[in-house]
């Protein structure tokens, strides 16, 4: 199993007002605590992951081990902040997985936003699933924020991403959509659904439909998807040590959403 985040898991917003900084920090803190203790395999980092700056970010990951990934984000010389993919080998099947920001950021709200360079996340993402593929990648992955609409993009006949995993403002159905035989799964950013999604590989053992009665499940490329989307509420209780960090941050701060 894989756990991945397509990132803006931290903040609701990029420009965070002086009075409000304590309280999203140590909010921001605990998530990615959590994220490090659960053993994420890779996050992308979103636009709603930058309210307190590139230079945040890196320190948590120092501090963390986090696998924080971005092909596209760089500073002005166009040098990345983080790995652009990462490749893991699950059940002899190697994955590789890319992470991408969207094109236009907020510079103007995030600190040291005019410092920050976005490269054009198509290209980016064509070379770099091109190269995955090269060192042997069955299955590639794009983790991206670019929402709904615009993750489509990434879906062109020429890209060889086999499925993109969206951070979208609104998540209104699980089912997959597909678009030239790619995925799109997508998820509601700031943290409030969690998604599974199973992928069997079958190889040549297909059955002829696309589409799978009875469940969120598609077929492409020899592989079976099945994605399942739950919202996290108050039902679904913290465990272990993350309920202690969760429990004193809510004691702490029993406004703070």
């Amino acid at each position: 199993m894989l756990l991945v985040g397509a990132g803006n898991h931290l903040f609701k917003t990029v420009k965070i007002i002086e009075k409000h900084k304590i309280i999203y920090k140590t909010k921001a803190d605990l998530i990615l605590k959590t994220l490090g203790y659960l053993k994420y395999n890779a996050i992308n980092v979103g636009e709603y992951d930058l309210g307190f700056g590139i230079s945040y970010l890196k320190e948590k990951q120092k501090e963390l081990d986090l696998p924080f990934i971005s092909a596209n984000l760089a500073d002005q010389t166009g040098a990345l902040f983080f790995p652009a993919s990462k490749m893991f080998v699950v059940n002899k099947i190697k994955i590789g997985i890319i992470g991408v920001i969207k094109r236009r950021l907020k510079k103007s709200k995030i600190p040291g936003g005019k410092l920050l360079h976005v490269l054009n996340p198509i290209k980016v993402v064509k070379h770099k699933a091109i190269d995955l593929r090269k060192k042997g990648a069955k299955l590639v992955i794009v983790l991206t924020d670019m929402g709904e609409m615009k993750s489509r993009i990434l879906t062109k006949k020429e890209i060889p991403v086999d499925l993109i995993i969206s951070s979208s403002r609104r998540n209104r159905v699980s089912l997959p959509t597909i678009q030239n035989k790619k995925v799109i799964v997508h998820l509601n950013r700031y943290g409030e659904n969690v998604g599974c999604l199973k992928v069997t590989y079958l190889g040549k053992n297909l059955p002829k439909r696309q589409i799978i009665p009875g469940g969120a499940a598609a077929l492409i490329h020899g592989f079976l998807f099945r994605n399942t989307v739950v919202p996290l509420g108050h039902l679904v209780k913290d465990e272990g040590e993350i309920a202690k960090w969760v429990d004193a941050f809510e004691k702490k701060y029993p406004y703070a959403r």
